[in-house]
């Protein structure tokens, strides 16, 4: 009978042994080099009908490995596994560090020593364990079933290490690893998630599982671990994300178990960077919906957003009196403590009441993270609308970012050359590269195909939100474009009436390598 579970249970039970000298190694560079397996143990019962943790304690030693998740794990569970705490037993036993998380319980008796009865999944690990968490799925079959997360450290670099124990109905286990997805969604950094999807590898929940993650022994169809005394099904797992690569990964045959425990040599990639929120904002020379001119509304949208990185277009430098001849992206970037670059897409000689100083309206880029390096690019089009894009690079934590902030013509014709040129300097620029426009046009349009050549809009796919005019839109006009060294997580608009445009901003995530190179 399915039945539905809406708990999340947290479970923090883990200690220390430290016998075993640990094989894998750290380098300085970040890189870690492990050996992890799977294994479901059948609560140590072999072909045999033999309940011996010895033998399964022997089966990983045997195989080296330095991390290992395990499934059909009883802790004072019942007679078949002697009210034994396993994962106990076999940590002592290997001298290790372990965590544990149940999904199924009973209530304690004189047997168990009055402990309560627990069956689940766990986690041996040479290296210690600085945190574990347990998560119940909401679907579910005959009992339970949980994702136990930990957190290793290996001489202080980190990841993280999965295991779970999927359903024996397809429709459980869709919701399984829609959920798997959605909880390790919210780490960052290098994961591996490993376990008894019970699911060959052409199931559709292990092509939604793979959506996030990569299949350690994916050129190896016949890597069969069950049954084994007779293995015609491959349902055992080693998976890891973009920061995980897989070599010698192999199928153990023994008999210790009713599954083959399966090993691989990953390469951890512990340098990554944590999200960056981006905003794309149009900010009609500071000038809102009432008509007000008001640099600090402007300035409080981007602290609430919590936006790390932001492009703006429709920015007056010592222009005119509409924006009081102030320097807009000066000031704005001077009351939130960042840094800034401004392009200049139209100069005037100066005046007065600019100081004598030129006057000067574009795009500007005011970052969190220092902008070592900026240029502005004209772009072709008609005088009376003198546009352009301003290049501007960033150091993110040691990676290089280029973020384009440009605004687009209103005429068609001017648009799709405007896009043709804002695409070859694209193509022009190594690294990673963000875009950030404003244009009066449809994703769909002709301009909008041109961009697409070297970005996408993965954080507002299709149509995307209206954003002109504020205060009742009905149009997308603001756009955040990214190339594929990024992830895109999540974009929303921002309801605010500081400019007649709302901005846009998103959170990505830069993929793990050295970015796009010529």
């Amino acid at each position: 009978m399915k039945r539905k579970w809406l708990l999340s249970v947290l479970i923090l039970t883990f200690m220390c042994m430290g016998i075993v000298q640990p094989t894998g190694t750290a380098s300085a560079s970040g890189k870690i080099k492990l050996r992890v397996m799977d294994y479901n143990i059948h609560y140590g019962m072999g072909s045999d009908g033999v309940v011996n943790l010895e033998r399964i304690a022997q089966v990983i030693l045997a195989s080296g490995a330095d991390v290992i998740g395990l499934n059909e794990v009883d802790r004072y569970f019942d007679p078949r596994s002697n009210y034994e705490d396993q994962i106990g037993w076999l940590a002592e036993r290997l001298g290790m560090y372990y965590a544990y998380g149940p999904s199924t319980y009973k209530k304690p008796i004189p047997a168990s020593g009055n402990n309560r009865r627990e069956h689940g999944a766990a986690v041996l690990s040479k290296y210690p364990i600085v945190s574990v968490s347990n998560r119940v799925h909401t679907e579910y079959d005959t009992h339970f079933r949980a994702l136990l997360e930990t957190k290793i450290d290996v001489q202080g670099k980190l990841f993280y290490f999965y295991v779970t124990h999927w359903g024996v109905e397809a429709s459980d286990r869709l919701s399984q690893a829609e959920e798997a997805l959605e909880w390790t969604g919210e780490r960052q950094g290098p994961k591996l998630l490993v376990g008894d999807l019970n699911a060959e590898p052409n199931a559709p929940e292990i092509e939604t599982i793979l959506t996030g993650f990569s299949d350690a022994f994916v050129d190896q169809p016949n890597a069969y671990t069950f049954k084994s005394t007779n293995p015609t099904k491959r349902i055992d797992y080693i998976l890891g994300n973009d920061y995980i690569a897989f070599e010698n990964s192999t199928v153990i045959q023994s008999q210790a178990s009713d599954h083959f425990p399966i090993v691989s040599d990953v390469t951890i990639d512990t340098n990554f960077t944590p999200d960056m929120k981006v905003m794309s904002y149009q900010i009609n020379n500071g000038i809102g919906t009432d008509g007000r001119l008001d640099l600090d509304r402007i300035a409080d949208v981007i602290e609430r957003s919590g936006a790390e990185v932001i492009a703006l277009q429709g920015v007056d430098r010592h222009y005119s009196a509409r924006s009081g001849y102030v320097d807009q992206a000066g000031r704005i970037a001077s009351r939130l403590g960042m840094y800034f670059a401004f392009g200049a897409f139209e100069q005037q000689p100066g005046n007065p009441e600019s100081g004598n100083r030129l006057r000067e309206r574009g795009a500007a880029v005011i970052s969190k993270y220092p902008i070592v390096q900026s240029n502005v690019h004209l772009l072709d089009g008609s005088e009376a609308e003198r546009t352009g894009v301003l290049e501007a690079q960033i150091d993110l934590n040691g990676e290089r970012v280029t973020v384009f902030s440009t605004e687009l013509g209103a005429a068609q014709s001017d648009r799709l050359q405007q896009a043709n040129q804002i695409s070859a300097i694209a193509d022009a620029t190594e690294g990673r590269r963000l875009l950030a426009i404003a244009a009066r046009t449809d994703p769909s349009s002709p301009e909008m195909k041109v961009i697409g050549k070297q970005f996408q809009d993965a954080l507002f796919p299709g149509k995307g939100p209206d954003t002109f005019p504020a205060n009742a839109p009905n149009e997308r006009t603001d756009h955040i474009w990214i190339d594929t060294n990024f992830h895109a997580r999540e974009g929303a608009t921002i309801d605010s009436q500081a400019s007649n445009h709302l901005p846009v901003a998103g959170l990505i995530q830069l993929k793990p390598g050295e970015g796009r190179s010529r």
